[in-house]
């Protein structure tokens, strides 16, 4: 095993075989090597591929922020996104859904352990439309209890709530991407079609989301 004691890498090689290196890296200098990235952010565009340009002028516009980003293409449809201002990166977390070419765009906090080669988007944040509804079941409580037969119950559009929409149910809720998608909801005696905004590659067999 040979050592840099500056940085804290030992190097192995894998049965003594010097084209099969092995890199220790010591916990103390791993931290101070992520540590300027660790409030960084994984986002990845959901069914579509567009070049990095393109897609940094798109959230640019979509996002609105006060200050500036750092926007990385870290391979495999992933992008790395360091902000300038707290506020700015709290504002694109904590939203929960956002649409870009018609097409979700997954958000998650970056952590040291994450490669894009093997990194697997498996939940998202997204609206279901519900239609055919009664008017009588568009009550915010009622809502969220039919939305967690779907997925997480997240919260109810505006103008579901207001009931400005009489014939379709709005309703954001999280979804296991792993999972058959919930075609239809049976309430008080009649079946409801449930469409899924922004997802455009179901499986025919298994009715899971392809990404």
């Amino acid at each position: 095993m040979y050592g840099n004691p500056k940085i804290g890498n030992n190097i192995e090689y894998d049965n003594e075989n010097r084209l099969l290196p092995k890199v220790y890296i010591d916990d103390l200098v791993f931290q101070e090597l992520y540590y300027p990235w660790h409030d960084s952010l994984i986002i990845k565009l959901l069914g579509k591929n567009i070049g990095y340009y393109q897609l940094r002028m798109r959230l640019k516009g979509v996002w609105k922020l006060n200050g500036g980003f750092e926007f990385m293409d870290i391979g495999n449809g992933f992008f790395m996104v360091k902000f300038d201002l707290a506020d700015d990166r709290a504002k694109v977390i904590n939203r929960g859904h956002w649409m870009i070419f018609d097409h979700y765009l997954a958000v998650h906090n970056w952590s040291p352990e994450f490669v894009s080669s093997i990194a697997k988007i498996n939940k998202a944040m997204l609206w279901v439309w519900i239609s055919s509804f009664n008017l009588v079941f568009y009550d915010e409580s009622f809502l969220m209890a039919i939305a967690s037969a779907i997925g997480k119950s997240i919260k109810a559009n505006m103008h579901t709530l207001n009931v400005e929409r009489g014939h379709l149910a709005r309703i954001c809720v999280e979804i296991d991407l792993d999972q058959p998608i919930v075609g239809r909801l049976w309430i008080k005696d009649n079946w409801n079609k449930v469409k899924y905004e922004g997802l455009h590659l179901i499986c025919s067999r298994c009715g899971c989301m392809s990404i």
